[in-house]
């Protein structure tokens, strides 16, 4: 679903209603520009503080001009165990309205980048309509900013007073005259306001307005100082008036000013409105009868004051108690922007920032690194066209479209922010229980929180060929590495680290069968494809917003002789395995010698539902942002686990 200006606030009840009740919600955006190496700049790796250092300047000088929203809830069906998808796309406006930049005194200054120009327009954006049918925002500091302008505007003894030099004959005579006007509408008391139209004032009989703004600040600054607490002025386009003193009237035009003031600046806050849903911040401001629009003309129309104001109540209630998982496909950049754009100003540190998101967004996923786990000193190909090609065919958990949001369902739409996020969603759900299911063990919870490691720290299971040859890239050149690290539904079920010692790091998944019935074993020889790994062209970036500034490593293809001597594709060198050492050890471990292999091989179905987020598997997954071209390789948001 396409959500414009227009239709933003028609529709906005009912998606922070979807925001509320989501297991979780995708987010990707479309930028005017990245981050990018200049040339005669290193190849060696950065650290993360450099690579945020760059991402800070680009978000500072760029903009965010499309936004793509997932909410990812179940079913509401009785008994159903899947999940119903509902992306929206929103054109973001980078600018400010003319009118609405010189009322509340703000401006921005932002940049588009030629090359991130080109290629949105290779992926068919229409540059048009941010700037014509965008959504408009305003950051957390620009709101601050704007309330403290308006306050200004209505102290006047905020500006510096006029100096007049000794031989400045006119302006003299100008406030003389102005001092003489006074004196006389006051002694006449005829009129309730006294008009200063012109710098010839009335003696000359001058109707046509000529004050010049040096004037005008005269005059105020004038009547500011030899009358302060009997006269006011108040500007017009074309004199100043001056009035009594009323201060009962002053307070209540005071007053409703910011009243105006402030329901402008919440009205102009748009699509930020959407943010302080995710972040647990305060939705106080929204009127009820935003709502009450034709999302397509924008014209009035008439609601149900109880319903809308029942449901406003509800989600709000619902987002103050639990806040929504958030998820993203190569986050780190996304999150910079993020921040700056709706947030406010950015940290120094990587540091200072690592708090600050961990702040808004307590549980965030990055599928790149939920899919690249684990993966050595290599870069895979974890675009997310990639790793959704490789997961397209599997049709465990089951995933539908709501009826409202079909805009996807027959369409391709690679590199618009809305097809992304639900791209980034599906990945998301498919990925996690195919992980799941696969089998590794990390050492149990208590131990996670007792040793707090590095991912590198958790080994995975050996790598494995399925017999399918769904795990190769979109483009049929080779496998793409993904992860297979996960936690099981069993916590106390574990594989030692001295089991997995000789195995790989890094595994290729394909998807799981179109049915649930219990995977059998293959026997005979596997082929292997050649790795594809990342490559570094300049604004292949764009695709995960990110660019690595490592050169891709070339790795010889591993093949096999038969299923009893495959050898890891990472590690030439390393022992032989025939089944999956995983399997095995976790049979011989936690199984009597007498299961059956029916009920072996149902415990490695994909389950119909991903890893629950209260579950251990997500400590191993969630709040890491793989950072590829950098020494550190992620970085880990959650301050209880120490680097």
């Amino acid at each position: 679903m396409d959500v414009d200006k227009t239709a933003f606030y028609p529709r906005l009840l009912t998606i922070l209603e979807d925001i509320s009740n989501a297991h979780f919600v995708s987010l990707d955006f479309e930028l005017s520009g990245i981050a990018s190496k200049q040339p005669g700049t290193s190849r060696q790796n950065q650290t993360l503080q450099e690579r945020y250092a760059e991402a800070k300047e680009a978000a500072e000088r760029y903009r965010i001009i499309q936004v793509g929203l997932t909410c990812v809830g179940q079913s509401d069906d009785a008994g159903a165990e899947e999940y119903v998808v509902k992306t929206s796309n929103f054109p973001l406006n980078p600018s400010l309205e003319l009118d609405v930049g010189k009322e509340l005194d703000l401006e921005r200054i932002f940049s588009f980048q030629s090359g991130a120009v080109d290629f949105l327009l290779k992926n068919n954006f229409d540059f048009s309509q941010p700037f014509a049918r965008g959504v408009s925002y305003l950051s957390r500091v620009e709101a601050i900013t704007a309330k403290q302008n308006a306050k200004d505007r209505g102290d006047k003894s905020r500006f510096d007073d006029i100096e007049i030099a000794e031989n400045d004959v006119q302006t003299t005579q100008f406030l003389e005259k102005v001092r003489s006007e006074i004196k006389q509408w006051r002694k006449d008391g005829k009129s309730d306001e006294l008009l200063i139209m012109s710098r010839t004032l009335h003696w000359e009989k001058v109707t046509t307005p000529d004050l010049s703004s040096f004037d005008r600040r005269l005059v105020h600054q004038f009547v500011r100082a030899e009358y302060r607490d009997e006269l006011m002025t108040m500007g017009r386009h074309n004199c100043i008036i001056i009035k009594r003193v009323d201060l009962h009237r002053e307070a209540r035009y005071q007053k409703d000013r910011m009243k105006r003031v402030k329901a402008q600046i919440a009205r102009l806050t748009g699509f930020r409105w959407i943010i302080e849903a995710l972040t647990g911040g305060s939705l106080h401001e929204i009127e009820l009868s935003w709502f009450a629009k034709d999302p397509v003309d924008g014209s009035d129309i008439f609601f149900d004051e109880q319903d809308f104001s029942a449901r406003f109540n509800r989600a709000k209630a619902h987002l103050k108690t639990k806040r929504p998982v958030l998820v993203g496909h190569n986050l780190l950049t996304d999150l910079v922007y993020l921040h700056h754009s709706f947030i406010g100003q950015l940290p120094e540190t990587i540091s200072e920032f690592r708090i600050c998101i961990h702040d808004l967004f307590p549980t965030i996923v990055d599928t790149k690194y939920l899919a690249t786990h684990n993966c050595g000193n290599i870069n895979p190909a974890s675009s997310l066209e990639q790793i959704e090609e490789t997961l397209r065919t599997q049709e465990i958990p089951v995933i539908h479209t709501h009826p409202h949001h079909t805009k996807y369902v027959n369409k391709k739409a690679f590199h618009e922010a809305g097809y992304d996020s639900l791209l980034t969603a599906r990945v998301m759900i498919l990925l996690s229980a195919n992980l799941e299911a696969a089998g590794a063990y990390v050492p149990e919870a208590a131990d996670i929180r007792a040793t707090s490691p590095s991912d590198e720290d958790y080994d995975t299971a050996p790598e494995e060929f399925y017999d399918q040859p769904l795990g190769e890239g979109p483009d049929g050149n080779g496998p793409t590495l993904i992860s297979d690290l996960n936690m099981g539904r069993n916590p106390t079920k574990k594989k030692t680290l001295n089991d997995l010692k000789a195995e790989s790091q890094a595994v290729v998944v394909s998807p799981a069968p179109k049915s649930t019935k219990s995977k059998k074993k293959t026997n005979g020889n596997r082929t292997t494809s050649s790795s594809r790994f990342a490559t570094g062209t300049m604004f292949d970036a764009l695709v995960d917003k990110e660019s690595s500034s490592e050169r891709p490593v070339q790795h010889n293809k591993a093949t096999t002789n038969s299923s009893h001597q495959s050898k890891s594709i990472l590690n030439p060198n390393a022992p032989s395995f025939g089944s999956p050492s995983w399997v095995t050890k976790r049979t011989s471990d936690f199984r009597v010698a007498t299961a059956s292999q029916e009920e072996k091989d149902k415990e490695n179905e994909v389950q119909p539902l991903m890893p629950p987020f209260d579950c251990d598997f997500w400590r191993v997954y969630a709040n890491k942002l793989r950072v590829f071209g950098t020494v550190e390789r992620y970085l880990d948001l959650d301050p209880s686990r120490a680097r």
